[in-house]
Formats: structure tokens, sequence, C-alpha cells
């Protein structure tokens, strides 16, 4: 995706419990972001993505074994 200079984008984690089985790869990946509650799901920061943090969290998503990550903006 290419955003123009200047540009941000802005990104939020969304997370579907129902498919969450509670691995932790994305809070061992990026613990300032996710963290796996004692129930076992997943729980994302609810803002935005930081900018310099979006290319990790992209491969957080696309490693979740479960496919309970998502990305909206």
């Amino acid at each position: 995706m290419y955003i123009p200079y200047g540009m941000v984008l802005l990104v939020r984690i969304l997370v579907d419990e129902s498919k969450c089985v509670g691995v932790a790869l994305c809070e061992n990946r990026l613990p300032q972001l996710f963290e796996v509650s004692d129930d076992g799901f997943v729980i994302a920061n609810p803002g935005d993505v930081p900018a310099d943090l979006l290319g990790e969290v992209r491969l957080a998503v696309e490693h979740c074994p479960s496919g309970a990550l998502g990305l909206v903006d």
C-alpha cells in the first residue's frame, strides 16, 4: 500500500475471540500491544497501531495460528 509522504495510516487491531486459542504468539512478538488474559483470550491495545510497529503487527496477524487477528482502518 502506498501512503503519500506526510500522511499517516491509522490502523486498529481486531480480535475475533471465537477463533482465539490463546497460543500467545502475538503477545510474545509485541507484548506492548497484546496480552493473553487469564481466560485465554488475547486482548489488543484498543488504540491505533503506532506507525513504527505496523510491520510487526502485520506479521503477528499473518502468523496467528487460529486466524483470530485482523487489521481495520
